[in-house]
């Protein structure tokens, strides 16, 4: 650990995401997350450093940074598919879709029910949600109402406290 392996850079980037979202710290948690994934990428870890890149993307687009959000969200989508994991695919799906949201309400949608068809239960709520917001901007507020419960539903059953909050906003 003292000589920077992964369980450093672990740290570094979990402690990065704190401060992005929690401490509301965007210069201070990406350059911490940035220092996490650098240290990975050059190790034999690529499915924690595809995992990482893709929950950094997540991270990105809920506090808006969506150029770097976008550019992460990419390779992690690329990465995921490369090492066939559903989980990453997932979470870098739902980066591109939030990402696109108000810019290209079709690709995310498509990015969303891609997320639904894989079927992880955080992520499909994330992914419902992103739908309902898309059907929400477009005035359609029974099918956004019908997306913001299904995901409080998913969300419910992982424990997801802030998606919760989010999901009884959005109805």
């Amino acid at each position: 650990i003292a000589a920077g392996g992964p369980h450093v850079a672990r740290v570094h980037f979990v402690r990065g995401l704190l401060r992005l979202l929690d401490d509301a710290d965007g210069p201070g948690g990406t350059a911490l997350c940035e220092r996490g994934l650098a240290q990975l990428r050059g190790t034999d870890q690529r499915r924690r450093y595809a995992h990482d890149l893709a929950s950094y993307g997540a991270y990105l687009a809920v506090v808006e940074d969506d150029r770097r959000s976008s550019a992460v969200a990419d390779e992690a989508v690329t990465l995921a598919r490369q090492l066939d994991d559903s989980r990453t695919l997932s979470l870098a799906l739902c980066a591109r879709g939030y990402n696109s949201i108000e810019s290209d309400p079709r690709s995310a949608r498509t990015n969303f029910r891609e997320v639904v068809r894989i079927g992880d239960p955080w992520c499909t709520a994330s992914a419902l949600w992103g739908i309902g917001w898309i059907e929400d901007l477009g005035g359609q507020d029974r099918e956004a109402v019908r997306s913001y419960r299904d995901a409080l539903e998913l969300w419910s059953e992982t424990g997801d406290w802030r998606g919760i909050d989010f999901a009884v906003q959005g109805i």
